[in-house]
């Protein structure tokens, strides 16, 4: 058998600018098939949404506008060139509110490479992080987002109910002022009226995160400084009301959240928006704790 020689001669002719240029295509071909070929991991990630029409400022969230939340619905989908999905939303749960922001969470489930060293989630070449601003493009859609759970299916509103005692704050004022030798306490008559035992709070799944259990409605008082004398006169527009209420909380860190934002504990202020008007609460008494 006659075996060909190499001629090394002919190698050595050719220029070191082809050399170059070969080692140079053969990189570029590695690297597009450990890019393209690479093993991909779906993982489901819960974010919040953030106002996209401003500029992030980390840890001050901003809420949904009406107009943008009507065009996001599970199963929206982004795809690549291959048909592969990127990016599917899976779930939509929010808060409403009586304007026209709502506090907004979307379950996504999206295509990513798993960092073995760092143990890190890679979306697009950056890293997915809890509490981190990414912004997903969905069927059109930028979805500006502060992620929240990583790798869990889990949208649950609340996992246990809290039955709190308080009073409604003398500070929601709705904006009437008096003047500085004047002080009043409780709220306006026309809002205590409204405020009964069986009211009830909803998610947008229909889930009751609030409902009022009883009520307690006293006069109140107005004093002012009258010839350099305090009067306290019986005040017929205002009312000082104390309640119970059974709340949706959720564990997050070891704390109780309430909407998943606002912290449950004695003198902390919690909103409650109801089908036609909204009033603050503030918490006197964390009296039990109950499994769903």
């Amino acid at each position: 058998m006659n075996i060909k020689k190499v001629n090394f001669k002919k190698i050595k002719d050719i220029p070191l600018i082809d050399f170059i240029g070969i080692a140079v295509f053969f990189a570029i071909l590695f690297f597009a098939m450990f890019f393209f070929l690479r093993r991909s991991e779906y993982v489901v990630i819960t974010v919040k949404l953030t106002d996209h029409e401003e500029k992030y400022t980390p840890w001050i969230y901003s809420e949904t506008p009406e107009w943008y939340l009507e065009n996001i619905s599970p199963g929206l989908e982004e795809k690549d060139l291959l048909g592969r999905s990127n990016i599917k939303v899976e779930d939509l749960y929010y808060y409403p509110t009586l304007n026209t922001h709502h506090t907004v969470f979307l379950k996504l489930k999206i295509r990513t490479a798993f960092n073995r060293t760092t143990k890190q989630y890679l979306y697009k070449g950056s890293p997915l992080l809890i509490g981190s601003y990414n912004e997903f493009t969905v069927a059109g859609m930028k979805i500006p987002a502060i992620v929240t759970q990583i790798g869990s299916d889990n949208t649950d509103t609340g996992s246990e109910k809290i039955v709190i005692k308080g009073y409604l704050d003398i500070r929601d004022s709705r904006g009437v002022f008096y003047p500085a030798e004047t002080s009043v306490e409780g709220i306006e008559k026309y809002i205590a009226d409204k405020f009964v035992e069986g009211l009830k709070v909803y998610d947008s799944k229909g889930n009751v995160i609030t409902e009022i259990l009883s009520v307690d409605k006293k006069q109140a008082y107005r004093q002012f400084i009258y010839q350099n004398s305090l009067v306290k006169v019986l005040d017929n527009n205002r009312v000082n009301v104390e309640f119970t209420a059974e709340i949706s909380v959720k564990l997050i860190n070891g704390r109780y959240f309430y909407r998943e934002e606002d912290p449950v504990f004695t003198s902390n202020i919690l909103g409650f928006s109801f089908e036609d008007f909204w009033v603050a609460g503030t918490i006197t008494e964390v009296t039990e704790f109950k499994d769903q």
